[in-house]
């Protein structure tokens, strides 16, 4: 988790959701306050999951698709779809 903390990309890219989610670090913290079930519905929605990813525990497993999402600049909709189903 403390992985996409530092290397968060600038509040600009994620303040076009609007005023829910201004950072990277908010997004982090409204992720990992969703319930499991969504948290794991989110990253198969955005196809943040890898074979290797089966190895390695839950919260292994989610600290990847965040990194993924970051490295693949899908932080903006992983932002959008947090704030969809309610988190």
């Amino acid at each position: 988790m403390g992985h996409l903390r530092r290397a968060a990309p600038a509040a600009e890219l994620l303040y076009e959701t609007g005023p829910l989610i201004r950072t990277a670090k908010e997004l982090v913290d409204r992720f990992y306050g969703l319930p499991v079930s969504k948290r794991t519905e989110l990253i198969r929605k955005l196809d943040l999951l890898a074979v290797e990813d089966r190895t390695v525990d839950e919260d292994e497993r989610l600290d990847r698709a965040l990194m993924r999402a970051r490295d693949r600049g899908q932080l903006l909709a992983l932002a959008r779809a947090i704030i969809e189903v309610g988190g």
